[in-house]
């Protein structure tokens, strides 16, 4: 309870953030970041709310690793498990990765839609939601 109930020092968050690393084969969890062409055409509020989104998407990455942490610790550690614990547990993780994957996507979406605003229309369309490529928005 006392998780959803009280925030995080900025310690503990500077510490998590140092342990809960986005592991080598899970590039796609990084937060994607603007077109820098783009972002110096922004206006300051925008690039500050997008900044917003892009801090939360951070959260949702470490969230994301630690999943896929759990889950290779599982991998690894299998043979001295329970086969059953090891399956359910993988299940949660990947459920739970779901979620948050879900809404690390409705959140690039959503920045996408926003910086769309200042762009000349002849530029909009790279600000679709049918954009598959999250290296740049």
């Amino acid at each position: 309870m006392k998780t959803v109930k009280r925030p995080l020092s900025k310690e503990t968050k500077a510490s998590l953030k140092d342990k809960i690393l986005i592991p080598g084969n899970c590039k796609e969890f990084s937060c994607p970041k603007v077109n820098q062409e783009i972002w110096r055409q922004l206006p300051h509020h925008a690039k500050i709310n997008d900044l917003k989104h892009q801090q939360n998407q951070q959260t949702l990455s470490m969230a994301l690793s630690s999943f896929a942490m759990i889950a290779n610790n599982l991998a690894e550690n299998k043979a001295k498990i329970p086969g059953d614990v090891v399956t359910s547990t993988v299940q949660l993780a990947i459920d739970g990765s779901n979620v948050i994957g879900d809404q690390f996507q409705a959140i690039s979406n959503a920045r996408r839609m926003e910086i769309r605003k200042f762009l000349s229309p002849e530029y909009m369309d790279i600000c679709n939601l049918k954009v598959i490529s999250r290296k740049n928005l």
